[in-house]
């Protein structure tokens, strides 16, 4: 008889949600989903990260009371460039007039 002994690993997934700050409707009947954020810590990055990387295609926008902030103490890069880096439409605050342009009225 053979036989082996953990010699196979088995992936699974485990069940996460995120729930977006706002949901836009887009006049092509889309959603634009909006993230809002002060702070954004590292938790919060890697959430929206795994939720893109997961649901591919999303209309996914962040809108920051200051884009310019450092992501860490000993970082150089920004909420912006995170976002850059990311391929994420970001602006700072308030929304700008051409993302409501965008959307349905009423």
């Amino acid at each position: 008889m053979t036989f082996s002994y953990e010699a196979l690993r088995l992936p699974y997934v485990q069940s996460h949600y995120y729930t977006p700050d706002f949901l836009l409707q887009k006049l092509d009947g889309s959603t634009m989903i909006v993230e809002t954020k002060g702070y954004f810590p590292s938790d919060d990055r890697g959430r929206i990260k795994r939720a893109l990387e997961a649901n591919p295609g999303l209309d996914f926008r962040m809108l920051f009371s200051n884009p310019l902030t450092k992501i860490g103490k000993k970082s150089a890069t920004t909420y912006a460039a995170w976002c850059d880096r990311l391929g994420i439409p970001w602006a700072k605050a308030p929304l700008p007039q051409a993302w409501l342009d965008e959307c349905r009225r009423g």
